[in-house]
């Protein structure tokens, strides 16, 4: 694939630059602790992109993206205004940040050095994913010592593996199974290796136990395969979505029943499945948020709301930036992540040979953007480094344009805007 003549297809970060994106990406999925482990790597690697200096590509994030951001932020700046506890207000403004810092980051890594980097942090997320779905189900079967460790119950019946919660596991291997999928659907994968990624992956997902991470899975996989069965239309990436959703889909069915009637799990995951009884407070919590975001109009400031005695949380990341951060942090919340969505959708729009890649970004996007509706996806690392993909091979093609267009001079413009002779 050809991107302009003034493009180095070969071009990449140097080895330790590399060795460093690899850490940060494999060390994600431990969060047991904050900081985590990959937190702490992120700020030696940005240390010292900045110092080399001429390693991220930033010019082309969109305007509609860096309005998103710049208005959440400034939301975030004004309630602090109205924290009653100041030290909590800005040590969660400064998580906030520190995300940011990363969707900009990996976004400006990928819009500099193009696919190759895309389909290296890829990889590298994928194999963080496998990596802490073996823990949890080693942990399962009490395969590693201190299983307990990897527990959300005292029964061992939930894992959330390396994480805090399972409703946070859950998602993460979402994340890693939609790129596996696209990987496989745009040869970069075996069916082999793809195969063996998403059983493991498949049945971390089904011991999390997660509702929230199982209707993620089901919005995302519609997006993906509704954006390539009806906007990108390649007959070869079409053909082996189809096969695979009809085959794997009913394999998972299959393998699942008798996974869980093996495990004597079938009546939990009944009950998992109804309404439960903490709903009713959630729901209760929901509608407290509306009032307080109507008694407080610039929000109660960034993570505030469990410096009130509320008896819970809102477990709505829209009606949580609501009441803490006003309806100007809302918005730009909505444009930020929602702008990731549409830019993933016009690069499948597009119909190039990177629409797959746009379209599950798009996807995995859209499906934490339903899951925000039940659950705080604020300060989830691999949500902002998953909306960087896109975002990124975004500011790659249009920089490459803009090459393309300089190598070939006058004559590459459209008619109009050639210059007179």
């Amino acid at each position: 694939m050809t991107y302009g003549t003034g493009h180095r297809p070969e071009e990449r970060p140097p080895l330790p630059f590399r060795m460093g994106i690899f850490a940060v990406l494999v060390s994600s999925g431990i969060v047991l602790f904050e900081p985590a482990p990959t937190d702490m790597l992120f700020f030696l690697l940005a240390g010292a992109v900045l110092l080399r200096g001429g390693m991220l590509r930033t010019h082309g994030i969109g305007a509609f993206v860096v309005a998103g951001i710049s208005l959440f932020l400034l939301g975030n700046g004004l309630s602090m205004l109205a924290a009653v506890a100041p030290a909590i207000a800005t040590r969660y403004l400064a998580i906030t940040i520190y995300m940011v810092l990363l969707f900009v980051g990996f976004a400006g890594l990928i819009g500099r050095y193009g696919p190759r980097m895309e389909h290296a942090v890829g990889r590298a997320f994928c194999l963080a994913t496998i990596l802490v779905a073996g823990v949890g189900i080693l942990a399962r079967f009490q395969l590693i010592p201190h299983p307990e460790m990897f527990y959300a119950d005292e029964l061992g019946l939930r894992i959330q593996s390396t994480f805090k919660d399972p409703n946070v596991f859950g998602p993460f291997v979402v994340a890693g199974l939609m790129l596996v999928l696209n990987d496989y659907l745009v040869g970069r994968r075996s069916l082999i290796g793809a195969g063996v990624f998403a059983v493991v992956l498949l049945f971390a997902l089904l011991i999390a136990f997660s509702r929230g991470a199982v209707l993620h899975f089901a919005v995302s996989l519609l997006v993906y395969a509704g954006l390539n069965l009806l906007v990108i239309r390649d007959v070869r990436v079409s053909g082996r979505l189809i096969t695979l959703l009809v085959v794997a889909g009913g394999l998972a069915v299959l393998v699942g029943v008798t996974a869980l009637a093996t495990l004597g799990l079938e009546e939990f995951v009944g009950e998992r499945f109804r309404v439960q009884g903490y709903d009713t407070e959630r729901f209760a919590m929901q509608e407290l948020a509306l009032h307080v975001a109507a008694d407080n109009p610039i929000g109660l400031g960034p993570g505030e709301w469990k410096s009130h005695d509320f008896a819970n949380d809102p477990h709505n990341v829209y009606l949580r930036v609501l009441a803490e951060n006003g309806l100007v942090g809302l918005i730009g919340w909505v444009m930020w992540f929602g702008g990731v969505v549409v830019v993933g959708i016009q690069g499948a729009m597009r119909r190039g040979p990177l629409a797959p890649t746009f379209a599950v970004g798009a996807a995995v996007i859209a499906g934490a953007m339903f899951e925000s509706l039940f659950i705080d996806t604020l300060h989830w690392r691999h949500m902002f480094l998953i909306a960087a993909m896109p975002v990124g091979l975004r500011i790659f093609e249009l920089a490459t344009s803009r090459e393309a267009v300089r190598s070939a001079g006058a004559d590459a413009l459209p008619a109009a805007l050639r210059p007179s002779r």
